[in-house]
């Protein structure tokens, strides 16, 4: 959910202009242990970024049952979903979720986070980066991140060693939220190298690269939603251009769950359209996806 978390991130910028001696010293202390500000802080960006959006996207759904939800032909969604779910419980999904953004980002951030951003990012002189800069970071976080993912991504369909792990991700032919991070070790590894890649390039404050990684695992989990929602769509910034849609995902789900495949961005489509991946029927339809 871009949209809230970004408004979050400015109001915090906001309010820390504004902050007395005492908050301004609090955070100080804070973002000056490395422990706290590279390994603790987006450990629970991360987090937040991932549980909210599970729990907001289950309420939505729950409360507007189907209508909003991405189908296939005649095929109804819950019926496609027990199909899924018999071949991978959602209790499988949800100890893959738990295993990955609990047990492996915590301790990826907490050792190898802190080390990376010891050495290889300038260590802010200000507790808050201003605005400008603030945003300029996360941008360019989400655009270089999803660039170096979508070549991974498709490395993942096309290279038999890299297939062999990301192919745990595709048993699960309907995703659900909480299906995003469920996938092989080898994934998991490369996936978190190329977060640390983008930072090498960004240099971010320590607030911009944490609310960065939520943005960045709320938009992950987004994608599995199966949500074909305007409102979805506008606190997801679907709307600007270039965004990916949901339902291009959906679709990768769907039709692309073996070696080969189309539709391997996940913020953006215009990687998929400049390298000549992109399957376009999933761009005209709206409710049905044919």
């Amino acid at each position: 959910m871009l949209l809230p978390i970004l408004v979050a991130g400015a109001l915090l910028i906001q309010d820390s202009a504004n902050s007395g001696v005492v908050a301004e010293n609090f955070a100080s202390f804070f973002l000056q242990n490395d422990h706290f500000s590279y390994g603790v802080l987006p450990f629970v960006f991360a987090n937040i970024g991932f549980w909210v959006t599970v729990f907001v996207s289950n309420v939505y759904t729950l409360y507007c049952g189907t209508t909003n939800q991405i189908e296939y032909g005649t095929k109804s969604r819950s019926s496609s979903l027990k199909e899924s779910l018999s071949v991978i419980s959602m209790k499988t999904q949800l100890w893959g979720a738990i295993k990955t953004v609990l047990i492996f980002f915590g301790l990826n951030t907490m050792v190898v986070g802190k080390y990376f951003f010891q050495h290889f990012v300038t260590h802010p002189e200000m507790v808050f980066p201003d605005m400008q800069s603030f945003l300029n970071q996360i941008t360019g976080m989400i655009v270089l991140f999803d660039f170096f993912l979508y070549w991974q991504h498709r490395g993942g369909h096309t290279l038999e060693i890299m297939w062999n792990s990301h192919k745990t991700h595709h048993l699960v032919k309907t995703p659900v939220a909480v299906s995003a991070p469920l996938t092989g070790t080898f994934d998991e590894l490369t996936s978190a190298s190329l977060i640390y890649l983008s930072a090498l390039f960004v240099q971010p404050h320590p607030v911009s690269y944490a609310f960065a990684i939520a943005c960045i695992l709320s938009e992950l989990t987004a994608l599995h939603t199966g949500l074909d929602s305007a409102w979805f769509d506008f606190i997801t910034l679907r709307f600007l251009p270039g965004r990916l849609d949901i339902r291009m995902h959906d679709h990768h789900h769907k039709y692309s769950g073996k070696m080969g495949g189309y539709n391997y961005g996940h913020f953006f489509w215009i990687w998929d359209y400049a390298f000549g991946t992109l399957h376009q029927s999933t761009m005209l339809s709206k409710k049905q996806v044919m």
